[in-house]
C-alpha cells in the first residue's frame, strides 16, 4: 500500500460530490445510457488507476494514517430511478436544497473507519424527463481539483477519447526548509492561525463547535440559496474598485473571486450581526474571519505536476467586524471602503508564498495524529465565513450519451449531506454563461435578513431557492 501525503492525512475523511443534470430525450434508452456510462467508467479506471483503488486506514497506538491500496477494482456505478420531474427542477433553476438529501449521503454507506472505501464513486438517477449523474471523490484521496479531474476524464471517456496521462502519483515531495522544519510545535501552530489543535482526536467527520456555550450548530435552523450575479456587472464593479484604489492598486484588476467573496463577506456579516442570537461567548467576537482555501499547485508547479491528491491550504483573513460591515454598499457612495476591503483580501492571498505552504506541511508532519487538527472556525460566530470556488470543475465538460448526442450539463450542483451554515461556494458553469452562481448557506434568520437587504440585492440578478 502507498501512504498518502501529509495534506491528504489532514483532510476530512468524507466524500466531496457534484451532481450533473441532463435532460433525457423521449426516445433515448436509460438502459443504453447506463451501459455506456459503465463502459466509459471502466475505461477511466484502467487509465486513471488511482480512481479505481480503495482507501485503507492503518491504526497505531498513537495515530491513524490513510493509505491507498494498489489493487485496482471497478469504480462503482449505481443506477436508481426517482420520482422527481426534470422539467420542474429546470424551471426552478435546479435549487441547491434539492441535492441536500439523506439519499445522497455516501458517507453513511462508506466509512473509512469501518474498512476500505472506494476513492471514486458514481451514481446515475433517472427521473421523469432527465437524469442526474452524481460523481463522488473521497476527500482523503484528493481535493475538489481532483474531483474536477475525475469529471473531466469521465466526460472524455463517454466521447471515446483517450484519458491516458492523468496524474497518478500520490507522493508529494516538497522541498524542505530547515528553518521551518526545525521549529517547535508551538511555533508552527502560531504561524498557522487558521488551525486549532485539540487535546483529543476529533471522532466526527465534520468540524466541531470549538467554543463552549451558545446554541449547538445542529440545532440552528439553516437553509441554502443560490444567488446569481451577472458577469458584466461584476466586471464593471472590478473596474471601479481598481480605479478607486488609485496608487494602491496592483497591475491587474481584482478577480471576480475577490469581488464576490468580499461582497459576500461584508453583506453576510452585516445580516448575521443584526439578526442572530445564541452565538457562544468569544474573545474574537469583534473580529471577522474569511477562510479561503488556496490551491498551491502554481506555487509548486514542478512538484505537483504528476501529483494526485490534496494540494490546498486554508488562508484566514482577519479584519475587525466593524470595518467589514462598513464596506457594504449598493451603489457608488461607499465604493472607497469596499475597494479597501477588496485590496486587503487580495493582498493576504497574493502574499502567500512557498514558506507558508511548507510551514503548514511541517505542522501536519509534527502533529502526528491529524484528527487533532481542525479549522479555528466556529460557524456560529456571525463574522466567520468560508468561501470557496468550484467555478471550473465540471461545468464546461462535454459528454456523449446514446440517443442524446454531445452536450454539456444543464447545471452542476454540489451534493451535501446537510446544510453547513457560514459557507459559500461559487458553482461550476459553462464558458458561455453570462452569470456567476453563488451557493450560500446561512441560519434562516440571517438569510431572511440578507434577501431583504437592499445593499446586497442591488448586486444580485436573481435568487434560486
Amino acid at each position: 500500500m502507498q501512504r498518502l501525503s501529509h495534506f491528504d492525512q489532514a483532510s476530512l475523511r468524507t466524500y466531496i460530490q457534484v451532481v450533473l443534470n441532463f435532460p433525457l430525450k423521449a426516445d433515448a434508452s436509460a438502459q443504453a445510457i447506463y451501459a455506456h456510462l459503465r463502459t466509459s467508467l471502466t475505461h477511466v479506471g484502467h487509465e486513471f488507476h488511482v480512481l479505481a483503488c480503495k482507501l485503507h486506514l492503518e491504526k497505531s497506538r498513537f495515530a491513524e494514517e490513510a493509505y491507498l491500496g494498489l489493487s485496482k477494482e471497478e469504480i462503482p456505478l449505481v443506477a436508481d430511478i426517482g420520482g422527481a420531474n426534470y422539467a420542474s427542477l429546470a424551471a426552478r433553476g435546479f435549487p441547491a436544497h434539492e441535492f441536500i438529501l439523506p439519499e445522497f449521503n455516501l458517507d453513511s454507506l462508506f466509512k473509512l473507519n469501518d474498512g476500505p472505501v472506494p476513492v471514486a464513486h458514481a451514481r446515475v438517477k433517472f427521473i421523469n424527463g432527465g437524469f442526474l449523474l452524481i460523481l463522488s471523490l473521497n476527500n482523503t484521496a484528493a481535493d475538489a481539483y481532483g474531483l474536477g479531474q475525475f469529471v473531466e476524464a469521465f466526460a472524455a471517456a463517454t466521447r471515446g477519447l483517450n484519458v491516458a496521462g492523468e496524474p497518478s502519483c500520490t507522493v508529494l515531495d516538497l522541498p524542505q526548509d530547515p528553518k521551518i522544519s526545525s521549529q517547535t510545535l508551538t511555533t508552527l501552530v502560531h504561524g498557522c492561525p487558521e488551525f486549532e489543535v485539540l487535546l483529543e482526536p476529533n471522532p466526527l467527520p465534520s468540524l466541531p463547535d470549538l467554543l463552549p456555550g451558545g446554541t449547538p450548530s445542529e440545532e440552528i435552523p439553516s437553509e441554502v440559496k443560490i444567488f446569481v450575479f451577472r458577469i458584466d456587472q461584476i466586471n464593471k464593479l472590478s473596474d471601479q474598485v481598481h480605479e478607486a484604489l488609485g496608487d494602491q492598486a496592483r497591475l491587474k484588476r481584482p478577480s471576480a473571486f475577490m469581488i464576490i467573496s468580499t461582497l459576500t463577506w461584508a453583506n453576510v456579516t452585516k445580516a448575521r450581526c443584526g439578526s442572530e442570537t445564541g452565538a457562544p461567548p468569544s474573545g474574537d467576537a469583534d473580529v471577522a474571519k474569511l477562510f479561503v482555501p488556496l490551491d498551491f499547485r502554481r506555487r509548486f508547479h514542478e512538484e505537483t505536476l504528476e501529483y494526485f491528491g490534496n494540494a490546498n491550504v486554508t488562508i484566514p483573513i482577519e479584519i475587525p467586524v466593524a470595518e467589514v460591515v462598513s464596506a457594504t454598499f449598493g451603489g457608488e457612495q461607499n465604493l472607497p471602503a469596499f475597494a479597501k476591503l477588496v485590496n486587503r483580501v487580495r493582498r493576504v492571498i497574493d502574499d502567500v508564498g512557498q514558506a507558508d505552504i511548507l510551514r503548514r506541511e511541517a505542522l501536519i508532519r509534527r502533529l502526528g495524529d491529524c484528527r487533532r487538527l481542525v479549522l479555528s472556525q466556529d460557524r456560529r460566530l456571525p463574522g466567520q465565513l468560508q468561501f470557496n470556488s468550484w467555478r471550473y470543475f465540471g461545468g464546461n465538460d462535454v459528454w456523449s450519451f446514446p440517443g442524446m448526442g454531445s452536450r454539456k450539463p444543464d447545471a452542476v450542483r454540489r451534493v451535501q449531506n446537510n446544510v453547513s451554515p457560514g459557507s459559500a461556494l461559487l458553482l461550476p458553469l459553462t464558458s458561455e454563461s453570462e452569470v456567476y452562481e453563488l451557493c450560500l448557506a446561512l441560519p434562516k434568520v440571517s438569510m431572511s435578513a440578507l434577501v431583504q437587504a437592499e445593499e446586497w440585492m442591488h448586486w444580485v440578478d436573481r435568487v434560486i431557492d
